[in-house]
């Protein structure tokens, strides 16, 4: 029997196949370091910002995760803005009112307003430390008016007795709105917001890539089952030893190369959207790499890269960044 057929389940199901996976980053360890000094703290004002496609809503599934496991019975929430929001009061609370998974969503504006404070204060009043943890993703897409909608359920959980802490995730745009907010003297919504401001990073060194690489090597599914995803996705070349992590080296080097090409000096810094596509590629489509004795080469890896969009991305990237630095 071929070592491919005992597969415990079908390879479109797998993790690696949907990208539900996470990987733990040095910048994601840093971001969740901090959300627990948030947490216990009980103080709010924290900004996360960072190019697209860097893991910023990656890694707030894995704050989640790993918040409802140290501070279990405390809420946790995400509101990610919509592409299409308008400085709607009525559609704002709506909004708010279904990222929180409320089922009652209709009414006027102060039914909303205060269904919603309500559901903040029982929620957070259910946990000893009487704290209601919201992420907002795409925040850059807030403008002042839904801030001081923000900071009234901010001020009304207050009165219920419960510190509702948010914590901001955007583009680099975020950033400069926070500037914006201070030149305006918008204290109100700085001091309550945006006291403290986290760059988020890509993959920056080799350890951080090497490590994150590793995972593969490690990570399990279904958990407990023994088959790690190269396992999973790569069994022939497992079986004659075959591990991934023996080729950050020559990984990390193809990725050094492209950005060499690409005219990239200021330090390589790898989405970890490009990073995973690469890897994800190599598992998915590429079965005719499973072979015994697999030699991942620099050519083999730079295919990989450049099937990912990688030098594309970054060169659009480059483009960008000069644009808003002319600007």
């Amino acid at each position: 029997m071929e070592i491919s057929s005992l597969r415990p389940i079908p390879k479109d199901i797998h993790p690696v196949a949907l990208g539900t996976y996470l990987l733990p980053t040095e910048s994601i360890d840093c971001i969740y370091a901090m959300v627990t000094k948030v947490i216990n703290r009980r103080d709010t004002g924290l900004v996360v910002y960072g190019n697209t496609r860097y893991g910023k809503t990656s890694s707030i599934f894995y704050c989640t995760k790993m918040l409802h496991i140290e501070f279990p019975g405390v809420p946790v929430r995400l509101f990610s803005v919509p592409q299409d929001l308008t400085a709607s009061e009525g559609k704002f609370f709506t909004l708010f009112l279904e990222a929180v998974k409320h089922k009652d969503t209709g009414g006027t504006v102060a039914d909303k307003r205060i269904r919603l404070a309500n559901y903040i204060i029982d929620a957070g009043s259910q946990s000893s430390r009487r704290i209601f943890v919201l992420f907002i993703d795409e925040a850059q897409k807030f403008s002042a008016v839904h801030y001081e909608w923000l900071r009234d359920m901010y001020d009304q959980a207050v009165i219920g007795g419960v510190s509702l802490l948010v914590i901001l995730v955007g583009q680099l745009d975020l950033y400069a709105q926070k500037n914006a907010f201070i030149k305006l003297k918008k204290v109100e919504i700085v001091s309550r917001f945006m006291i403290f401001d986290m760059r988020f990073y890509g993959i920056r060194t080799f350890e951080d890539f090497a490590f994150c690489l590793g995972q593969y090597d490690v990570l399990d599914f279904p958990v407990g089952s023994g088959w790690t995803f190269t396992r999973f996705f790569m069994p022939t070349a497992y079986a004659s030893g075959f591990r991934l992590g023996d080729y950050a080296q020559v990984l990390w080097g193809a990725f050094l190369r492209q950005d060499e090409e690409l005219g990239i000096s200021d330090g390589t810094e790898i989405p970890m959207k490009y990073f995973t596509k690469t890897v994800e590629i190599l598992f998915t489509e590429h079965p005719g790499l499973d072979v015994p004795n697999l030699s991942l080469t620099p050519d083999i890896c730079r295919q990989l890269i450049v099937e990912s969009w990688y030098p594309s991305f970054m060169d659009h990237l480059k483009g960008m960044d000069s644009l808003r630095r002319r600007n």
